[in-house]
């Protein structure tokens, strides 16, 4: 069986070719993705004449951009900057290395602070 690009299947008979098989789809003329399902499931994929406007230069307008990067699950970014803290955030998430410093340094504050009180109850 070959699917069409529009999803149309269409069986096909497998012909002797001396000592091997063959399969012929003269139904081509249409653009896009066909794919031949063989026996044993297998799949063979191939394109057909694919669309010339695949091959225009022009860029996309940037809502259009944003709606083809939406449906890839994608981030667009316009600077170097915003590139850079998109793949900071990606690879390494949020830094708390700073807070948990503070949080430390805090804290050896608070027992010299305790030390030297409990140190002056005591004489």
């Amino acid at each position: 069986m070959i699917t069409d690009p529009e999803g149309v299947t269409h069986d096909l008979a497998v012909l002797n070719k001396g000592t091997r098989g063959a399969v012929e789809f003269a139904s081509t003329r249409r653009p896009g993705l066909y794919v031949l399902d063989g026996p044993g499931s297998h799949r063979i994929h191939f394109v057909v004449n694919t669309d010339r406007k695949e091959s225009e230069l022009e860029q996309l307008p940037l809502p259009k951009i944003h709606d083809v990067a939406k449906g890839m699950n994608a981030s667009v970014v316009s600077s170097w900057a915003e590139y850079r803290s998109l793949d900071q955030q990606r690879r390494y998430g949020q830094e708390v290395w700073q807070f948990l410093l503070a949080a430390l340094v805090a804290l050896v504050f608070l027992e010299l602070f305790l030390e030297q009180l409990f140190a002056r109850r005591k004489r």
